[in-house]
């Protein structure tokens, strides 16, 4: 997580529901936002809930800015593709990139957080659990003890991650969908909102229901 200095200028790379999130957090947190960043040409020098888009990815506006290294990057940003494709034009400059937690939110001091994710207000992290990197939480998520969650995973509100569950790269986990302890969710496997998950899924698996079934 985060450990915030108010005077830390944050970018935020994206422009949709992500990015507004993340300025929510970013509000509740007391921090600077410098501006966003897109990959479209049109969307420069709008305004986003007020606060400008002000560079272009990969141009030289954009990486000057991402060569100072007192700038975090918060990528904000629902495809788990293009959540890779906007680090990796990223990576290698100064800025760093940072988790962007809600102070709302309960995570267990034994629990292990990696870079890059976003969670929105009330995730609740058990002890012992693992989390990845660049993965997107919604409100009011629960993650249980000694769960594993690797990277690019969306998880979107309500849903419930009982314990010694492992959630594969790119999965998805729909609103308030519930994965019983024990289970494995394959990589790129996606749960319906509201299903209700007792075994294993296999990768890029859909499931939906209660029971939860395979598509």
């Amino acid at each position: 997580m985060m450990e915030q200095e108010n005077k830390t200028p944050i970018i935020i790379v994206g422009t949709e529901a992500e990015a507004r999130l993340a300025m929510d957090i970013a509000h509740a947190l007391d921090v600077m936002i410098f501006g966003l960043f897109t990959d479209e040409k049109e969307d420069l020098n709008k305004e986003i809930n007020d606060i400008m888009v002000v560079a272009e990815l990969d141009t030289k506006d954009a990486n000057t800015l991402l060569d100072d290294p007192k700038v975090q990057v918060i990528v904000a940003e629902k495809d788990p593709t293009l959540r890779k494709h906007y680090l990796a034009l990223v990576e290698g400059r100064e800025a760093g990139t940072a988790s962007f937690i809600h102070p709302m939110s309960a995570i267990s001091p034994y629990a292990l957080v990696g870079m890059g994710n976003i969670a929105a207000a009330g995730l609740v992290v058990g002890a012992n659990s693992k989390i990845g990197n660049m993965n997107l939480f919604g409100a009011y998520v629960s993650v249980e003890m000694d769960v594993l969650i690797g990277d690019y995973v969306t998880i979107q509100e309500g849903a419930r991650i009982g314990r010694e569950v492992e959630i594969g790269d790119e999965a998805f986990i729909g609103m308030g969908a519930v994965i019983h302890p024990g289970v494995k969710i394959g990589k790129k496997a996606s749960i319906a909102a509201g299903a209700v998950v007792f075994q294993d899924v296999p990768e890029e698996a859909t499931v939906f229901g209660n029971p939860g079934k395979v598509a």
